[in-house]
């Protein structure tokens, strides 16, 4: 039905990259937190406005090259524009009549008294509920085939939004090849609604899943601080620090329901499991993320190395191999100030109270060590070859240059002397 394939947009620092599909029969989600880039996609796969990149596939055609007909079969919700606020609903009427050879009027302003929206009322005058139920309704007026809904239930009570679910639910079993694609930052609304779920953030989709998938064998396990140091961690995904020790994430929630059956495992709504995707993380990466960011602010420090280096290497009756040595040595033993820095302000106490074991601080602290010498190794050695290259290229031009001034030296007296010689002058 619809078939996104790294969809790119670019806005300054926000980058979207965005995969994903509407199967025929689904109702599928996209949920994550307000600017994510949920809207940006919607936007995107409807053309209004420009991507960067990747393609858009629509009833198994481009998007782009989508007829009128093909339009018909599209109901939208976007949650920052409709009607003009200068109609009312029975001004909306002739248009959406005109429009849409299956538009059932009957049914239209029947849901309209329903949810006690005025027909001769402005819509500018409409609360903020009110505009999202018309907006609703206009989408499921005519028969749809998809209907790609942008926060329809935004602004809308919990009656309201039950009852406007429970009408998607209906038209979605009256036909089972229609299908919806919609967006939500209130993610409980959806559970019990989609077929599967993908989770967006800061442009890019973290986790796809179907919905019984993701309620079944997804779970957040409570741990305490002893607890968390013997747990198995091959199946978590994300780990949270509490104040009452972790809270960690995992796809196989039965795992641990049967090998630690003393700890607090709970089942886990959508809402905590976006919250565990996007500010837990990984405590390794986390770590090195830091370190590298504090080599920020030693550049006198590296300057310094830098000028070493240099005047070792353009020395004389230096060893090459010490050069290297020294360079690898000293990118090593960065380290150390980056412990200075992580000390600074007491900044060790808030740092051992985030995610990760004193082990962990550890071996980042060697896995950085290695990253730093291997960069000073990797650059020194190439510098080395570079500096020995260009003084055996300038010896040569040098030898070439002498040997061929000395040659012509003694060629030219020579001559002059076999010239100068009187056995060889003739009489005239």
């Amino acid at each position: 039905m619809l078939a996104i394939d790294h969809l790119r947009k670019n806005y300054g620092a926000f980058r979207l990259d965005c995969t994903l599909s509407v199967k025929p029969g689904y109702i599928t989600g996209l949920v994550g937190q307000n600017g994510s880039g949920k809207s940006t996609t919607f936007k995107a796969v409807l053309g209004l406005i420009r991507s960067d990149g990747g393609t858009v596939t629509l009833f198994g055609k481009d998007s782009r090259s989508l007829t009128v007909r093909d339009r018909e079969e599209l109901g939208v919700v976007l949650s920052d524009s409709g009607f003009s606020g200068y109609l009312c609903i029975r001004d909306i009427l002739p248009v959406l009549d005109s429009m849409y050879r299956r538009f059932d009027r009957h049914a239209f302003v029947a849901d309209c008294r329903r949810f006690q929206l005025p027909l001769d009322k402005k819509i500018k005058d409409f609360s903020t509920g009110m505009k999202a139920k018309l907006k609703f309704l206009v989408a499921l007026s005519h028969k749809a085939r998809l209907l790609i809904l942008d926060e329809p239930t935004s602004g809308l009570d919990v009656l309201a939004r039950d009852e406007l679910l429970d009408m998607l639910r209906a038209y979605i079993g009256e036909d089972d090849s229609r299908s919806v694609l919609i967006s939500s930052h209130i993610s409980a609304d959806l559970e019990n609604l989609c077929d599967d779920f993908y989770m967006i953030h800061d442009g890019r989709i973290l986790l796809h899943e179907e919905t019984d998938v993701l309620l079944s064998d997804y779970g957040i396990l409570r741990v305490s601080g002893k607890q968390y140091e013997h747990l198995d961690r091959q199946y978590i995904l994300r780990i949270k620090k509490e104040a009452f020790g972790y809270s960690c994430l995992t796809g196989e929630k039965q795992f641990y329901m049967e090998n630690y059956p003393d700890i607090v495992i709970e089942k886990g709504s959508i809402d905590d499991m976006i919250t565990m995707m996007v500010k837990g993380g990984k405590r390794m990466k986390g770590l090195l993320i830091k370190d590298f960011k504090l080599l920020k602010n030693q550049k006198t420090l590296v300057f310094v190395f830098l000028a070493v280096t240099l005047f070792l290497l353009v020395s004389e009756g230096i060893s090459p191999l010490f050069v290297v040595g020294y360079a690898t040595f000293i990118g090593a033993v960065v380290v150390i100030s980056t412990i200075s820095y992580d000390e600074y302000d007491n900044g060790n106490a808030f740092l051992f109270t985030l995610p990760f074991r004193r082990k962990d601080y550890v071996r980042e602290k060697y896995l950085f060590a290695l990253l730093c010498g291997g960069a000073a190794w990797l650059l020194s050695t190439a510098a080395v070859i570079i500096c020995s290259y260009l003084k055996y290229s300038t010896l040569s031009i040098t030898d070439t240059v002498f040997s061929g001034s000395s040659h012509s030296r003694r060629f030219r007296p020579h001559r002059l002397c076999h010239a100068a010689d009187p056995a060889e002058i003739r009489p005239e």
